[in-house]
């Protein structure tokens, strides 16, 4: 399971690098995308897989999503819709994975959009109480019947590390391809930045939320000191580590 999404990446990358599958500009686009939506996942991909190999040194991998927020479900959904109305907006945004659930069952969505209404005036305000998702909902729900929704994210700073990580990959990629200087500085800000946090975690400043440690039998490995890192600080020049 990736641990960050292709719009995390798109947070990261700076607005002349794009990520799409239109290869020719068109009037809507006027410029080809840099890197494919394939070739941006396989990236993913491989950041978690680097992030899964360290952190497994003290906790179970692969990490698990956990309810980060959760919010009352003011209005009842029918099945087949893709409007949502909830008791508080602020903490979901566009790519927010999300969970609907009643007493009756539950699903798993994606937030495709946070709508925006137009008051008297022209004023363009951002509603409180209504999101819509990127796919219809397959089931109803009953807001009288303990309905829920739930953001469902991966523990902080987890996210944000791998797409820096994978960006940082990206990067790499294309100035091979394209520059004389084979690794961008970008990048290796973005590789030191993912690796500092990763140091974070390793080093017991940071535990992740919600997420199974490994233990000695009958002992808590919160009772053992955090694991030694070789060096306190790390940078990476040429795609290389050194410290």
């Amino acid at each position: 399971m990736p641990y960050c999404t292709l719009q995390d990446i798109r947070d990261i990358l700076p607005k002349n690098i794009t990520i799409g599958d239109s290869d020719t500009p068109t009037v809507s686009n006027y410029r080809a995308d840099s890197i494919t939506t394939s070739v941006a996942n396989k990236h993913i991909y491989f950041a978690t897989q680097f992030i899964d190999a360290r952190l497994s040194q003290i906790y179970v991998v692969p990490l698990v999503k956990i309810k980060k927020v959760s919010v009352d479900l003011i209005a009842n959904m029918l099945p087949a819709s893709t409007d949502v109305m909830v008791s508080d907006v602020s903490s979901f945004f566009v790519g927010s994975a999300i969970r609907i659930q009643d007493d009756n069952g539950h699903e798993d969505a994606i937030v495709g959009n946070i709508p925006e209404y137009v008051v008297d005036g022209g004023k363009t305000i951002k509603n409180f109480n209504h999101v819509t998702l990127s796919a219809p909902s397959e089931n109803a729900y009953d807001s009288g019947s303990h309905g829920t929704v739930h953001n469902m994210m991966y523990p902080d700073p987890v996210p944000v590390m791998t797409a820096r990580l994978a960006c940082a990959l990206m990067f790499d990629k294309l100035f091979v391809a394209d520059q004389a200087p084979d690794v961008s500085q970008y990048g290796k800000t973005l590789r030191n930045m993912a690796t500092r946090d990763m140091n974070g975690i390793l080093g017991g400043q940071v535990r992740l939320l919600g997420q199974e440690m490994h233990s000695r039998r009958f002992v808590r490995h919160q009772l053992f000191d955090a694991v030694k890192l070789a060096v306190d600080g790390i940078t990476y020049d040429q795609g290389m580590e050194s410290g």
